[in-house]
C-alpha cells in the first residue's frame, strides 16, 4: 500500500461467505495513488473480467488537490489484470491540479468501457465522460490460470449479462466440481478456454441470439444444477430414469396408434 485508501472489491458465495477463490480470502484492493482512492462503480466484461472504477488521489484538500477518473480490471479470479492499460490501471484527468473523479461505469456492447462523473474544469464542477477501449483481443482468449479455476464462464456470460448471473454460477461450479479434478474435463475447460472468447465477443453484440443461447443452455443448466444438487450417483440414476421414460413414451405411442 502506497498511502491512503485502496480500491476494495470484495466477492460473496451465494451463501452470503467471501468467496476463497477470489483475492484473498474473497477481497482484493487496489492501489493507484499515494492518496486517498475510492472505488464507485464495478461493472463486467464479457469474458468475465471485473471493471472497477471511481477517484485516485483525493487528498480532501481542493487547493492541492489532482484528483482523477481511476480505472482499473481485475481477473475473475481477483488477481489484477496487467494487460489492462498501464499495469491493469488507467487514471485519467480533465485538468492540471483539478478534482476530477469516476462515480459510474458500464461496459457497453462491443466491450468498452464508458465511466461518468466530475471534471472540475469550472465553478462548479461539470459533469464529464470518459470513453476506454475493451482492451480485449478479439482473436484469443487470455491464459487461464494454472489450475484453470475462476476463469470466466464466457459464452454463458454473454447470454446472461453478467458473470454473477445464477445460471453462470451453477455452470461454474459444475465445471470446479465435475471437470477440473479429471484428466478429461480439464482439457474440455482448457479447448473452451481457448477458442470461445471470440464466439463470446460476437454473441455480446446480438441480443436475438444471446435469447436463443439462453434458451438452448437451460438442458445444460438443468443438469448441472441437479449434479451439483444430488451428487454423481443421484445424478446417473436420475438421468437413466429420464432416458427410460422416453424409450417407455416412444414404445407405447406405436401401440397406441395399431388399436385405433
Amino acid at each position: 500500500m502506497l498511502g491512503g485508501s485502496e480500491f476494495a472489491v470484495f466477492r460473496f458465495t451465494e451463501f452470503s461467505t467471501p468467496d476463497p477463490s477470489f483475492g484473498n480470502a474473497g477481497k482484493a484492493t487496489i492501489s493507484l495513488s499515494q492518496a486517498d482512492d475510492i472505488a464507485t462503480a464495478a461493472a463486467f466484461q464479457s469474458s468475465g473480467q471485473i471493471i472497477v472504477a471511481g477517484i485516485a488521489n483525493r487528498s480532501g484538500q481542493s487547493a492541492t488537490s489532482n484528483s482523477e477518473f481511476a480505472v482499473a480490471r481485475l481477473n475473475a479470479n481477483g488477481s489484477l489484470d496487467t494487460s489492462f492499460g498501464d499495469a491493469g490501471k488507467i487514471l485519467t484527468g480533465f485538468g492540471l491540479n483539478k478534482d476530477d473523479g469516476a462515480q459510474a461505469a458500464v461496459v457497453l456492447p462491443n466491450n468498452q468501457i464508458l465511466a461518468a462523473g466530475f471534471a472540475e474544469t469550472g465553478s462548479p464542477s461539470d459533469f464529464a465522460l470518459a470513453k476506454y477501449d475493451s482492451f480485449l483481443s478479439s482473436g484469443a482468449s487470455p491464459p487461464p490460470p494454472e489450475d484453470d479455476s475462476g476463469g470466466g464462464c464466457f459464452i454463458a456470460t454473454a447470454a446472461y449479462g453478467s458473470p454473477l448471473d445464477v445460471h453462470v454460477q451453477v455452470l461454474r461450479q459444475f465445471r470446479d466440481r465435475f471437470l477440473l479434478p479429471h484428466p478429461v474435463g480439464h482439457n474440455i475447460v482448457r479447448y473452451y478456454y481457448r477458442y470461445s472468447p471470440p464466439v463470446a465477443d460476437a454473441l455480446a453484440r446480438q441480443s436475438t441470439v444471446r435469447q436463443v443461447v439462453r434458451a438452448a443452455l437451460v438442458p445444460l443448466v438443468g443438469l448441472s444444477w441437479a449434479a451439483g444438487t444430488m451428487g454423481n450417483w443421484r445424478i446417473i440414476l436420475f438421468i437413466f430414469g429420464c432416458l427410460l421414460m422416453v424409450a417407455a413414451l416412444s414404445v407405447r405411442k406405436p401401440g397406441r396408434n395399431r388399436r385405433a
